[in-house]
């Protein structure tokens, strides 16, 4: 998965899924080999070449992480923890702090408690997204909508 961005700062997913759509007789790499990045890859792509709508949303809830918190997949910061998923649920339940996850640029916004609240909903997707279950994570049309829900309750208290 690739995220571009435009000359005006929009970003474009590409290669999103993708590996589904490849005809394994263009490709040169044996069908036998798992293939992905190590951190957006889900857990269960380990054991499995098979690519699937459930891993797509592991992967693009770790890019949510990544975006609420301002760290790599495998950010050295994490200590014990293998990558960003072990560690904000680490944190999460030894604090319950929301301030003691996310980018600290955004903790400076938090004293408008819709941000707050906005950027906890976002969290929570991301830790929706990348259940270690594959059937327990959301669909990505369930993911907009969480989403479209989270933004147009910010949008109602600013009304």
């Amino acid at each position: 998965m690739n995220i571009l961005l435009d000359s005006e700062l929009e970003p474009h997913i590409s290669d999103f899924g993708v590996a589904k759509l490849l005809d394994e007789s263009v490709t040169s790499t044996p069908s036998s080999m798992v293939q992905g990045t190590i951190g957006y890859m889900a857990p269960e792509r380990a054991f499995s070449t098979k690519c699937s709508k459930e891993g797509d949303v592991y992967a693009y809830g770790i890019v949510l992480l990544e975006l609420v918190t301002r760290k790599k997949v495998l950010d050295p910061s994490f200590g014990g923890e293998v990558d960003i998923v072990g560690w904000v649920r680490s944190a999460w339940i030894e604090t319950e702090d929301i301030e003691t996850i996310v980018d600290p640029s955004l903790v400076d916004e938090f004293v408008d408690s819709t941000i707050k609240e906005q950027v906890k909903d976002v969290l929570f997707v991301a830790l929706r997204c990348t259940e270690r279950e594959p059937s327990a994570r959301p669909s990505m049309r369930d993911v907009v909508k969480q989403l479209m829900v989270a933004d147009s309750r910010s949008r109602s208290k600013h009304a």
